[in-house]
């Protein structure tokens, strides 16, 4: 139970963050960086649907047609299975390489699903769109390290599976 609460909250957090840090008109990947260290330490079956759960609040309140978090979470639980599987999940500057694959991801699905359709063609667009991108790659490799250690300190303290020791290791 603990498990869930801890992944619910967390999620929600996340969300709520991206949604202030949106506001401001920064597109930074929270969000996706807390769902993928989430992935990893706590394993699909156990976090996905409450994943699921946080994301449709976050497309939700940004009143969005099409579920992107819901395409961007099936993207990273593949990511967040292979890196768990050949990933070094130790040393925290080595999550910037997940984290820019994470950016990666967020800024594709948020271009190709939310900000695209709809957009005249031109030079302004493919700017726009190139900006949006960036921001993800760059918040990624920045937030992916910093979401593994702030959740592996709670998860310590509560008892829980860690990022740092999920290499291998099967789901429970």
């Amino acid at each position: 139970m603990a498990r869930v609460v801890w992944i619910l909250l967390c999620s929600l957090m996340a969300a709520g963050i991206e949604l202030v840090v949106g506001g401001y008109g920064l597109c930074l990947p929270v969000f996706a960086a807390v769902a993928f260290c989430l992935l990893v330490a706590q394993g699909a079956r156990r976090s996905l649907p409450w994943l699921v759960l946080a994301g449709a609040v976050l497309d939700l309140s940004y009143a969005r047609a099409l579920p992107a978090q819901a395409v961007l979470l099936v993207l990273l639980a593949l990511l967040a299975a292979a890196w768990r599987r050949h990933g070094d999940c130790i040393h925290p500057l080595a999550q910037t390489l997940p984290g820019i694959a994470v950016g990666g991801l967020s800024g594709a699905v948020l271009v190709l699903l939310v900000s695209l359709p709809g957009l005249a063609p031109g030079w302004g667009t493919v700017r726009q769109q190139g900006w949006i991108l960036l921001q993800g790659l760059g918040g990624g490799a920045v937030l992916t390290p910093f979401a593994m250690a702030l959740l592996d300190g709670g998860a310590r303290r509560l008892g829980l599976p860690l990022y740092a020791r999920a290499r291998n290791r099967r789901e429970e």
